[in-house]
Parts: C-alpha cells; structure tokens; sequence
C-alpha cells in the first residue's frame, strides 16, 4: 500500500466461516487506527477473503517505510468474538503528495 492512494486489498481468512458474523478489519500504525465495519466478504468454504478499499485521507494518515498492522475481528449471533493473527505490511512513499489529484 502507498500513502494518497485508493488500494483494494484482500485479506484471506483460514478456516473461520464468517457467515452472519459482524466482521471488522483494523489497520494500526502507532496511535492511528483504521477500521473498517463488514468489509465486501466471500465465502469459501471454510475460508473467507475480505475485501477493502482504502480512501486517499485513510491511507494518507500513515507514515512510509513502516509496517502497518493488520487483524480480523468477527462476532458472532452470540457475541463471541474471535480475533485472527496480527500481520504487519509494509505501507509505502507516493512521490505525488497531493491528496485527490486529478490531473
């Protein structure tokens, strides 16, 4: 991902059917958070690809060249919550700093 642009990325969820469950994506870096409610899903199986896309003022909250934080939380009917494992990316410069540039 770059800082200023408007990335759609997956995220793959090993064995978690996340049907009827409230899913929330979180992407941290420091103190700054991003979480997305009941991203796009599909189901699998018993896996599940979540798909979000990022806005140019999301994406441009988080610094270059250091790792972002990425987890799935899903709650179920029952309130149970089961949270998966953090993964860092990598979150990248874009060399035109200049929100919503059109041309």
């Amino acid at each position: 991902m770059r800082r200023l642009s408007t990335p759609t990325f997956r995220v793959l969820v090993h064995g978690a059917d996340l049907t009827g469950c409230d899913v929330y994506l979180t992407l941290k870096q420091g103190r700054r958070t991003i979480t997305v409610k009941n991203p796009a899903i599909e189901i699998d199986g018993t896996d599940a690809t979540l798909t979000v896309t990022l806005t140019q003022e999301q994406t441009a909250t988080f610094m270059e060249g250091r790792g972002v934080e990425v987890q799935v939380n899903a709650v179920d009917y029952n309130g149970y919550r089961i949270p998966t494992n953090i993964v860092s990316v990598q979150f990248g410069r874009n060399i035109l700093e200049v929100p919503k540039y059109h041309g």
